[in-house]
């Protein structure tokens, strides 16, 4: 009876698995390549930006304020892989033709959600609206073009500021686990008329 339960559990298992690879695939596939507003563009990362994302994610009051865990990587290659493997999308936001951040997907799940990553990296570039521009861009190549359906970012609770950005974007809290506030969005109704 045990070996039984074992097999079909991982039988469920890898068919969890196989939907995730093609659900990644079709994600991958099917979103915009580069998405451009007259005062930003979001461009698909490439290894040429490993290096500064690399020195911008040693920054602690960026990992502090962006739920980003550190990578373990130091160098370009293994910072790369990092990067590529912890996202299954991933943008540079360039402003005026520099990369002040990124945004990215990552943890795509069975029931069409997936995490958000918004970073900006210096304090000059936080509150005059890149942020928001570059979600705006994000979330509408994901309505046309994906799959998504619920869209969760992960909060520190003493990060005042970030709750706030994403609640004022359409996000509401869900709970609270070890001092990271889970909050998700509804992609389906969030933004619609908003041209």
């Amino acid at each position: 009876m045990i070996p039984s339960t074992i097999s079909a559990a991982s039988g469920v298992t890898g068919l969890l698995k196989k939907q995730i690879k093609s659900s990644v695939f079709i994600l991958y596939e099917m979103t915009q390549r580069r998405l451009s507003s007259d005062q930003m563009t979001l461009r698909p990362a490439r290894f040429s930006d490993a290096p500064f994302f690399g020195e911008m994610l040693r920054n602690a009051e960026i990992l502090k304020t962006s739920g980003v865990d550190k990578p373990i990587a130091q160098s370009t290659l293994l910072l790369w892989w990092w990067l590529k493997k912890t996202y299954v999308r991933l943008y540079c936001i360039d402003a005026a033709s520099t990369c002040i951040g990124f945004i990215g997907l990552c943890n795509p799940m069975p029931d069409n959600s997936a995490e958000i990553t918004l970073v900006i990296f210096q304090e000059r570039h936080r509150r005059v609206g890149y942020g928001t521009m570059s979600f705006t861009l994000f979330m509408r190549s994901l309505q046309k073009y994906s799959f998504i359906k619920r869209l969760i970012a992960r909060v520190t609770t003493d990060n005042r500021a970030a709750l706030s950005f994403w609640a004022k974007l359409g996000f509401s809290e869900v709970h609270l686990s070890d001092n990271v506030a889970v909050m998700s969005m509804d992609l389906r109704s969030a933004g619609r008329g908003a041209d």
